[in-house]
C-alpha cells in the first residue's frame, strides 16, 4: 500500500516550484525509501504504513511531527538490527569457541 508522489515533471517548473516541489514531497519520499530497503518486522511495517497514511495527498500536514514519528520508527528498527547483529557475534563466538575445543 505505498504511494508515489504525484507524478510533476521537474523540468518545466521553476526553481521556486521545484524547491517546494521536493519541499512538500521530500518527507513521503524519504519514508517510502525506507519501507523499500530496510528490512521491517510486521509490526514496524504497520507503522510505517500507517504513517503514510496521514499523507493521502502525497503531502505532509505537520512536518516535524511526521519527522518525529519516522524517526522513531527508524529507532526501533535500528535497535532491532543492533540486538540481532549482537545474537549473531555470540552465536558465532561459541561456534568458535566449540572449533577450538575440538
Amino acid at each position: 500500500m505505498t504511494r508515489e508522489p504525484a507524478n510533476v515533471n521537474v523540468n518545466e517548473l521553476s526553481d521556486e516550484d521545484l524547491f517546494r516541489h521536493y519541499h512538500d514531497t521530500a518527507p513521503v519520499a524519504d519514508l517510502l525509501f525506507f519501507m523499500t530497503h530496510a528490512h521491517l518486522n510486521e509490526t514496524l511495517f504497520a507503522q510505517a504504513q500507517g504513517l503514510l497514511a496521514l499523507a493521502p495527498n502525497g503531502k505532509v500536514a505537520r512536518r516535524a511531527e511526521w519527522y518525529r514519528r519516522l524517526s522513531a520508527i527508524q529507532g526501533d528498527w535500528r535497535r532491532e538490527r543492533e540486538a540481532a547483529e549482537r545474537q549473531r557475534r555470540k552465536a558465532d563466538q561459541a561456534l568458535q569457541d566449540a572449533i577450538e575445543v575440538l
